[in-house]
C-alpha cells in the first residue's frame, strides 16, 4: 500500500458512521511513550534519532500494529505528501514540519496511525467515526502491551511513563472527541 492508494479512498473514521455519528464525527485515543534507551528527542542527536526510528520501525513490523500497516518515512515524503497526512489527522503539523529521522506506520482502513519522532519516540493514535471510545482504548492498549514486550519504555514508579511534555507525564494518554454541535453556532454560542 502507499499514499497514493491510501488518497483514493476515504479513512474508515470519516465516512459518518458509528454510534451516535449525528453528533460525535470520531472518537481518538493517543498515546505517547519513549524510549528508556535513548535520550529524549529535544536533547537527541541525529544518529539517536535515526537508532530511535530503526528500533520503533521494527518493532512495530515485528507486532500485530505492523501487518495490517505500511510505514512512511516523513523526513523523505514530499510536502504535499505531508500535508495530505496532516489533513487526514494521520500526522500532527509539529510532525510534518519536524527535522531529521521521523515516520507514521498507518493501518490500511487509517484507522490507526503510529508516529515516531513526533514529540515523543512513539505516538500511538486511533481514530474511529462516532462514539466508540472503548474500542479504541482497547486497540490503543494492545499495541501498547504488543510493543512494550519488545521495548523498555522510559518509566519512573512515582511519576509513570516520562513524556517530553509534563502534561503527558502518567499514563502518556490523550482521550478525544469531535463533536458536531450546530445549535451552538446557529445561536452565536460558538
Amino acid at each position: 500500500m502507499s499514499l497514493d492508494t491510501l488518497a483514493q479512498n476515504t479513512g474508515e473514521w470519516l465516512h459518518g458512521s458509528g454510534p451516535m455519528s449525528d453528533v460525535v464525527l470520531s472518537s481518538r485515543v493517543r498515546l505517547a511513550r519513549n524510549l528508556a534507551e535513548f535520550p529524549f528527542l529535544t536533547t537527541a542527536s541525529s544518529e539517536e534519532r535515526t537508532g530511535v526510528y530503526r528500533v520503533l520501525a521494527e518493532a512495530i513490523s515485528a507486532t500485530s500494529a505492523g501487518a495490517d500497516a505500511f510505514l512512511v518515512d516523513v523526513e523523505q515524503a514530499s510536502t504535499l505528501d505531508r500535508q495530505f497526512l496532516v489533513e487526514r489527522h494521520l500526522i500532527s503539523r509539529h510532525h510534518a514540519a519536524g527535522e531529521g529521522s521521523r515516520g507514521v506506520s498507518i493501518s490500511r482502513n487509517e484507522r490507526r496511525a503510529i508516529m515516531i519522532n513526533e514529540e515523543d519516540h512513539l505516538r500511538v493514535q486511533v481514530l474511529r467515526g462516532g462514539l466508540q471510545l472503548e474500542s479504541v482504548g482497547s486497540e490503543v492498549s494492545e499495541v501498547d502491551d504488543a510493543l512494550g514486550a519488545r521495548l523498555a519504555f522510559a518509566f519512573d514508579r512515582q511519576l509513570g511513563y516520562l513524556t517530553a511534555c509534563p502534561t503527558n507525564v502518567g499514563t502518556g494518554i490523550r482521550v478525544s472527541v469531535m463533536a458536531h454541535l450546530p445549535a451552538l453556532r446557529w445561536t452565536k454560542e460558538i
